[in-house]
């Protein structure tokens, strides 16, 4: 087994490959007993460190976030909301800068 089919066989235990390569690796996976035994590796890799992490639950900010998007939720902040974050905030002074050399650059213009 070459790296490729490794690293193939690792995307596919973490869920990581589109609906046909996942389909592709089914089929391929069922002919290779080596292809098969290296998905089970990465599959009880996982599992193992899965089962090393404390769950937590993530901020209801973030929660809300992460169901708005799975569920198409109603509830979803608009893109006002979303500007204000703060993580944002850097993206929301340079568009507040902007508008200000803009207006000031009118300004100078029709002056």
């Amino acid at each position: 087994m070459n790296e490729e089919e490794k690293a193939l066989a690792a995307e596919y235990a973490l869920g990581l490959l589109d609906d046909e390569e996942a389909r592709r690796m089914t089929r391929l996976r069922e002919d290779d007993p080596a292809l098969g035994a290296e998905i089970a590796f990465w599959q009880e890799q996982m599992a193992s460190l899965l089962a090393s992490v404390e769950p937590i639950a993530p901020p209801p900010r973030i929660l809300d976030g992460i169901e708005g998007r799975i569920f198409d939720d109603a509830h979803h902040q608009d893109w006002l909301g979303t500007l204000l974050l703060p993580e944002n905030r850097p993206m929301l002074v340079a568009i507040v800068a902007a508008k200000a050399v803009l207006i000031a650059g009118i300004l100078i213009f029709l002056l």
